[in-house]
């Protein structure tokens, strides 16, 4: 597996993860994410990103936690760039990281 595969693993399985999420009563979903032992799984997470996505980490952690439809991105010399699904941050991380 490559890194753009690993990269769409991952988004698949966030989006079947906040499929879930939203299944559950918010007063129970702030018990099952505000804790020590998420925050330690999510610091793991972001540890395993950084090591292989190296200079790639900042836009696929970007693109996994806070990105939504319709947000933009700017390269070198690039105006706005909308980014509204996977493909099109992959090629934008293509053109501007070299990904």
């Amino acid at each position: 597996m490559n890194k753009e595969e690993l990269f769409r693993v991952l988004h698949a399985s966030n989006i079947e993860r906040d499929k879930y999420m939203d299944s559950i009563p918010r007063e129970f979903r702030e018990c099952i994410l505000f804790n020590d032992y998420v925050r330690s799984l999510h610091n793991d997470f972001n540890t395993m990103l950084d090591f292989v996505f190296q200079e790639h980490s900042y836009s696929v952690s970007w693109f996994l936690f806070d990105w939504e439809p319709g947000f933009t991105v700017s390269g070198i010399g690039e105006k706005e760039c909308p980014i509204h699904n996977i493909d099109e941050m992959i090629d934008w991380m293509k053109k501007n990281e070299g990904f």
